[in-house]
């Protein structure tokens, strides 16, 4: 169970990597549930019957990737109960976020039989902890029924231990439980830009940061002397400097492409913050006050906290020099603990 069915690539991803991770345990073989809540809307990003057709097609290369890839049923699951299967694994991304799922509790899996198996693995809550204590007790009651607890983020993982007594650990997101060898066959093979290029990935979920974002994009760019592909639709040309072209509409494939092969990075994305570090590109991540708990776990797990930035920087203090082999000794011992906890949790332990 989790959020794999949105106009997110890192959201697909992690669904993807998940999956294989555990398919990739001697008898055991994941589905991830087709649950998608009845309310659920993508909204174009475009005014008029153009911009519906313009998201309809991405949504269908992004259900496409789906079903071929990650083998989603295409019949759609509107309630989650029972005991169907050996296990049942919540997580990753913000299921667990009552603000993006609308106090949905089939995350929490709150349907299931008494005796039914439940797990979780890297889920994240993703807002304040003062923001949590009205639901705290919806928290505790549900989630006092799974057999093992893991978060994403060390802010939640103390919160569960201290506030509602129960044992829980951190992980690392999914997309590193798999090498990066899983994306590269699966991204495109086509040579979408054949010459060197920034990429720049903005999420509104933090709109009054992007101005600054902008800023700071085009500083690089100006740095660098490299034209800038980013996700921003019909943004005013004069807005970005060297603008090149907008990939908001294209697939997953084209995406782990675009990483792939940048030359810089900036962006405010968690996820692609993580397949920066798996592709080992220079990157600099915008981090806000509501997202700041996913990026210092991460930076400090990492050892990469001067790549996550909140202000603008000088451009003498820009630089494109990340030390991988010493990102990847760190990530590795991680790596290696949250696939015990999975095997544990999944009693191959």
């Amino acid at each position: 169970m989790t959020f794999h069915y949105i106009n997110n690539y890192g959201a697909i991803l992690q669904a993807y990597a998940l999956k294989k991770a555990i398919d990739g345990i001697d008898g055991y073989s994941a589905e991830i549930i087709n649950y998608i809540p009845e309310d659920r809307v993508e909204w174009p990003y475009e005014f008029g019957e153009a911009g519906k057709k313009l998201m309809e097609e991405k949504l269908d290369r992004l259900y496409e990737f789906l079903w071929n890839t990650c083998d989603v049923k295409k019949e759609i699951v509107r309630r989650v109960d029972g005991d169907k299967y050996d296990y049942y694994c919540v997580g990753s991304d913000q299921v667990w976020n009552f603000e993006i799922s609308g106090n949905d509790l089939t995350y929490l899996l709150k349907d299931l039989d008494k005796g039914a198996k439940k797990i979780s693995y890297a889920s994240s809550i993703g807002i304040s902890e003062q923001k949590l204590f009205p639901h705290k007790e919806i928290y505790r009651e549900l989630l006092s029924d799974f057999k093992a607890l893991s978060v994403r983020e060390l802010e939640h993982r103390d919160w569960i231990e201290r506030e509602l007594g129960l044992r829980c650990v951190t992980v690392l997101d999914p997309t590193f439980l798999i090498s990066s060898d899983y994306y590269e066959k699966i991204m495109t093979k086509d040579e979408l830009v054949d010459h060197p290029f920034m990429l720049f990935i903005w999420y509104m979920h933090d709109p009054d940061g992007l101005i600054k974002g902008i800023e700071f994009a085009n500083t690089v760019s100006r740095k660098y002397g490299l034209p800038v592909i980013h996700n921003l639709v019909k943004i005013p040309e004069y807005m970005i400097a060297h603008e090149k072209k907008c990939m908001f509409y294209e697939g997953v494939e084209e995406f782990l492409w675009y990483i792939r092969h940048s030359d810089m990075i900036v962006t405010n994305s968690y996820h692609v913050t993580m397949f920066s570090i798996h592709f080992r590109r220079p990157f600099y991540s915008f981090i806000s006050k509501s997202m700041r708990s996913r990026f210092d776990t991460v930076g400090k797990a990492f050892g990469i906290d001067n790549r996550f930035v909140e202000e603008y920087i000088e451009p003498d203090d820009i630089n494109d020099e990340i030390n991988y082999e010493e990102v990847y000794a760190n990530i590795e011992p991680l790596r290696t603990e949250s696939k015990e906890y999975l095997l544990a949790a999944l009693d191959v332990r």
